[in-house]
């Protein structure tokens, strides 16, 4: 596709895209009875990316995104994407765009010149509606081979609004700004130029030195199209579209890209997962406090990519569970994810190749997994950070590909605890679930509430589904703060057990 993208300028998709829920759109953003509707190019600042729904899908659709890859490489930035629907209404306005003046895209969106050789940028106009009904068909000056005189220097500072030229847009009024050889460059390019019948869901890809040109519509019609861009990182293409990031806050958008794959996320300026940021703890714990809570999984995201993990660090000083492996580093990772899971564990990311595995099941354990490579394998440091030192044991083993062998010693006999016991005692971070059974409805919550001030993640844990226990009356709004806002592992069984409490229905009373 890239070959016949240079040779003659343009490729056009047959078909390429179903438009039926985006039209839909279109006429609610731009109906066709409208008053006032847009003369010049664009869409007055309505419908701009991010929009509505079906819309949005376009700017990021697949099949969109692999044509364009396949002209100007894999790492692609989305620069403009504007809906835009032009009526078939008289106009002598000199910005009109109703029968435009020749031109090419690099005018407004670059900085410098188009060069010969590999493009940069790729333009796209996906036609929402059948041209040969509505007119307004966009007209292209094929380029014929490498010697084409119309695509030569300086042809291609012949332009409205290059090198001190008046912009004009419309081509009766931008014509009359250019004679000698310029003019007769221009007057080549009209009579050369070609306008294919386009269909909805056809797709026109052209490069920014393109000649080209917006043609009427029919009167009493309304021709809807999507006009787009996209190039690469380093090139010298600007935003054409406002920020897209002016549409946070709102959660529409939060929504709308958390639930994209990552080619697509990586269109939008989003860090590819085998950026180095993601190495970075503070970077992924913002990440995930922006996004999480909108569907974004960090962690899928950043496996989606191959890095590799980073190497040992020096005088590094190794637990005891140390695993090796030549495979694949990423397969290696799945494998020990798959055994660790098996067991119950939770596994989060605090960053890429580090990661940590908690459970509350039967005990609370939480280790810390890193992944290194010393550049002949990759090697991966296990720890036990806290929790039950004899389940860790088995876990441990089970990790391993071993069967666990050890002893538990019995520490708790089964009988009501009584509620002028010091329950604070009892509560501790690695406590077994089913000591939790043993707390009776008649314990005070005054010293299950006391608890909660400056504790760790872990003993809020425990008070709270202690507190769930007590049928003694007590003011539940002390808990309802942390029935919202979990992002962690613990943070999330706190907010288990509170919203548990509140839905109990305890009565308030001021204690």
């Amino acid at each position: 596709m890239q070959h016949t993208f240079i040779e003659q300028g343009y490729v056009i998709l047959k078909q390429a895209v179903p438009v039926d829920a985006a039209l839909k759109e279109m006429c609610q953003h731009f109906p066709k009875g409208a008053a006032n509707p847009v003369q010049d190019f664009g869409s007055g600042g309505a419908a701009i990316f991010p929009s509505t729904p079906a819309l949005n899908e376009i700017s990021v659709h697949p099949t969109i995104l692999k044509a364009v890859r396949e002209i100007i490489g894999d790492d692609i930035r989305l620069r403009q994407s504007v809906p835009w629907a032009k009526y078939g209404v008289p106009s002598s306005d000199k910005s009109s765009n109703s029968d435009q003046r020749i031109h090419m895209d690099y005018g407004n969106n670059q900085w410098s010149m188009p060069e010969a050789g590999s493009p940069q940028a790729v333009a796209v106009i996906v036609y929402y509606s059948e041209t040969k009904t509505t007119g307004g068909a966009t007209a292209i000056v094929p380029r014929r081979g490498q010697d084409d005189p119309v695509y030569q220097w300086p042809a291609l500072a012949n332009m409205p609004g290059i090198g001190g030229i008046p912009f004009v847009n419309d081509r009766e009024h931008a014509e009359m700004n250019f004679e000698g050889r310029a003019a007769d460059i221009r007057q080549q390019c009209y009579a050369r130029e070609i306008m294919p019948v386009f269909e909805p869901g056809d797709v026109l890809l052209y490069g920014l030195d393109t000649w080209h040109r917006g043609t009427p519509v029919l009167p009493g019609h309304v021709r809807y199209t999507h006009n787009l861009m996209w190039s690469t990182p380093s090139s010298d293409v600007q935003q054409w579209n406002r920020g897209f990031l002016q549409k946070m806050y709102y959660g529409d958008f939060e929504k709308f890209i958390s639930g994209l794959e990552p080619h697509q996320l990586q269109t939008l300026g989003f860090p590819s997962p085998t950026n180095s940021r993601w190495l970075s703890k503070s970077f992924v714990t913002g990440i995930k406090a922006r996004y999480e809570w909108a569907g974004f999984n960090c962690m899928e995201y950043v496996h989606s990519g191959r890095a590799l993990p980073p190497p040992v660090p020096t005088l590094w000083h190794w637990a005891h569970l140390k695993l090796e492996s030549t495979d694949n580093s990423s397969d290696f990772r799945e494998q020990i994810f798959s055994k660790v899971r098996e067991k119950g564990m939770a596994i989060s990311m605090k960053h890429n190749w580090r990661y940590v595995f908690e459970t509350v099941t039967p005990y609370y354990i939480e280790a810390e997994c890193r992944f290194f490579t010393d550049g002949k394998q990759c090697v991966v440091d296990i720890n036990q950070l806290s929790g039950d030192r004899f389940e860790w044991a088995a876990i441990a083993s089970h990790i391993r590909g071993e069967t666990y062998r050890g002893w538990r010693p019995s520490l708790y006999q089964v009988k009501p605890l009584r509620a002028d016991k010091r329950l604070e005692a009892l509560i501790h971070p690695w406590m077994e679930e089913k000591l939790f059974d043993l707390i009776g409805p008649d314990v005070s919550p005054v010293k299950l509430l006391s608890l909660l001030n400056d504790a760790s993640f872990n003993i809020k844990r425990c008070t709270l589904r202690a507190l769930y226990r007590c049928d003694i009356p007590f003011d539940i709004s002390v808990v309802e703060p942390f029935t919202r806002g979990a992002t962690t592992f613990l943070e999330k069984r706190i907010q288990h057990w509170a919203n548990k409490i509140v839905r109990k229905g305890a009565s308030v009373a001021h204690l």
